[in-house]
């Protein structure tokens, strides 16, 4: 059990774990979606080997990561990418 004072430091923890994960992954899959070939199967690894993470010590859920990944993604293909 967490002690009262420690579970709001937590929770931010394993927000800013999942919201991060799943900004790096959609910037490693916006990546591959625009310049393609090697960058895909590494965008993949990325995308699961981060998710492992975050399910493990962020505590979130694989479909809210998949769901977060997806938004940043769509974020970062509208704003534009060098």
């Amino acid at each position: 059990m967490i002690p009262r004072g420690e579970a709001l430091p937590l929770f931010v923890i394993q927000v800013s774990v999942g919201v991060g994960g799943s900004f790096l992954a959609a910037v490693f899959a916006s990546e591959a979606f625009l310049h393609g070939g090697f960058f895909v199967p590494f965008a993949i690894g990325v995308f699961l080997g981060i998710g492992l993470s975050v399910q493990t010590f962020g505590r979130v859920r694989f479909t809210r990561y998949c769901l977060a990944t997806l938004v940043w993604l769509a974020v970062l293909l509208l704003v534009g990418l060098p």
